[in-house]
């Protein structure tokens, strides 16, 4: 392999010095084993001045980093382009590569659906047809537009073709804003008393208090509930990472939302406390706690 390389350099250093250049630093990282540096200086060379000997170093690369599915498709480019110098070496490879992959037959419900495998976009003109993959656990998601993405693992074995059907959900649509009727006054009674409306705030305090600490407990019940189950799904034997991730998702939406309706009750609590203290002594106000929660009366 080094003369393979070293005659590469050369060739490309006449026509491309800055194919050169990437060539031989991709040279000197493959030699340090930092493979995935070297495959993208491999392949940058080739962009920049394509050579059918480059193909062979940048399938190698692939082989290196496992990933056996590209250096497969890689390998079969370079014996289609009429690589010879080491074409014996590379059918062995090819043969063994072969029981190295599966292939994907993926079924999308949504039409333009783009799809990653392993992080890697797969071109759209892939797609429909079944992909060939590196064998053992492939990451999925796909994603469209007005719809969620979604992740998927699926389990590869070698030389299996795996049916896979990819239903996306549609984004709920934005509500749209319901104009409000206009509010008319009510008419004044000239021989009605002024209304003393200085305890309005201190029930209207207490109300949405009681309702944060209402809806707090209801929260923290159900952050319980999903972090039980996200325990649950954590020991189950296989587990499964999709079922988990979901779990964790919604355990610390619960969580989350528990802590801040729980912030915003001891606020509101506070202010309502405020009010209730420094109202004028004709107006009488108690707070006091129930069972049931917090319970408030008096009059002003």
């Amino acid at each position: 392999m080094p003369a393979l390389l070293f005659l590469a350099v050369h060739a490309h250093a006449d026509d491309k010095k800055s194919a050169g250049s990437h060539f031989q630093r991709a040279v000197t990282l493959y030699g340090e084993a930092d493979y995935g540096a070297a495959l993208v200086e491999f392949k940058q060379a080739y962009q920049l001045s394509p050579n059918v000997n480059v193909l062979y170093n940048i399938a190698q690369a692939q082989f290196q980093l496992q990933r056996y599915a590209q250096a497969l498709s890689t390998f079969e480019q370079y014996l289609s382009e009429g690589g010879e110098s080491h074409r014996p070496e590379v059918l062995e490879v090819v043969a063994t590569l072969q029981s190295r992959v599966g292939r994907l037959d993926i079924h999308f419900n949504v039409p333009g659906t783009e799809l990653q495998i392993d992080d890697e976009e797969v071109a759209a003109k892939r797609l429909g047809k079944p992909l060939t993959v590196s064998v053992g656990r492939r990451k999925l998601v796909a994603s469209a537009r007005g719809y969620h993405p979604k992740t998927q693992w699926i389990d590869v074995a070698a030389g299996e073709n795996v049916s896979v059907d990819v239903r996306l959900d549609a984004l709920e649509p934005t509500p749209a804003a319901v104009p409000k009727e206009p509010v008319l006054a009510p008419a004044k009674n000239a021989d009605a008393k002024p209304r003393e409306s200085q305890g309005g705030p201190v029930v209207i305090g207490w109300t949405v208090t009681a309702a944060l600490a209402a809806a707090t407990a209801v929260t923290g019940i159900f952050a319980l509930k999903s972090a039980s189950d996200l325990k649950s799904a954590r020991d189950a034997y296989p587990a499964d990472k999709s079922d988990i991730d979901s779990k964790a998702s919604k355990a610390t939406t619960f969580a989350v939302t528990t802590d801040v309706l729980g912030g915003l009750t001891l606020v509101a609590a506070g202010v309502s406390l405020y009010w209730t203290l420094t109202l004028p002594s004709k107006n009488e106000a108690k707070v006091s706690v129930a069972p049931t929660g917090i319970r408030f009366s008096g009059s002003f």
